[in-house]
């Protein structure tokens, strides 16, 4: 592990490793605060199976205010592999729409339906949502010193927010796209809603 990163970034990368059960193959560095370390990363997991997904998550997100009333890492699952150029793009995507509360004073509330979201490889669909990446039994990340859920980051077509954000539960609708076919990491998937 690198020096470079900050000691609540290097407790959740362990994390993602505990979870996983193997180190992260990539760690990209980023800076949300002018410190001398580096205070979040996105942890790549590539897929071994070519029709598997890569992962893409942050580490360190938890350690700002970011939740309301939880701590919380975000993370997404892209279909099969992606080119090591696409995955800085999605990082900095990831990490431009983690900060955002930390720029609006408005932290995210779980399954929060998103607009004006920009994903490469996603360029159809402009929304997004925030799920916990459990949504039938909750998910927290082991081994941390305080719990820590992981929000699922969804891509969506506006249809499909529109149906999530109708429904009296949004995770319930969530769930009901899923029923429908909704493969989240298929950025060339056709709405289902």
């Amino acid at each position: 592990m690198s020096d470079d990163y900050s000691p609540n970034v290097t407790e959740v990368i362990d994390s993602y490793e505990a979870f996983f059960l193997a180190p992260p193959p990539e760690t990209l560095p980023f800076r949300l605060k002018a410190e001398a370390a580096n205070d979040l990363a996105i942890v790549v997991y590539l897929p071994e199976d070519p029709e598997a997904t890569t992962l893409l998550g942050t580490a360190g997100l938890s350690a700002f205010a970011v939740g309301d009333g939880f701590r919380a890492e975000i993370a997404m699952e892209v279909k099969a592999s992606v080119d090591p150029a696409v995955r800085r793009e999605l990082a900095d995507a990831i990490v431009t729409l983690a900060a955002a509360p930390l720029k609006t004073g408005r932290p995210f509330v779980m399954n929060q339906t998103l607009g004006n979201v920009r994903l490469p490889l996603f360029d159809k669909l402009g929304f997004a949502m925030l799920v916990d990446w459990d949504p039938t039994y909750g998910f927290v990340l082991p081994k941390l010193p305080e719990p820590v859920t992981l929000l699922r980051l969804v891509p969506l077509f506006e249809s499909e927010a529109a149906y999530i954000e109708a429904q009296p539960d949004g995770r319930r609708g969530y769930l009901d796209l899923v029923n429908m076919g909704m493969e989240p990491e298929d950025h060339e998937r056709e709405p289902v809603a």
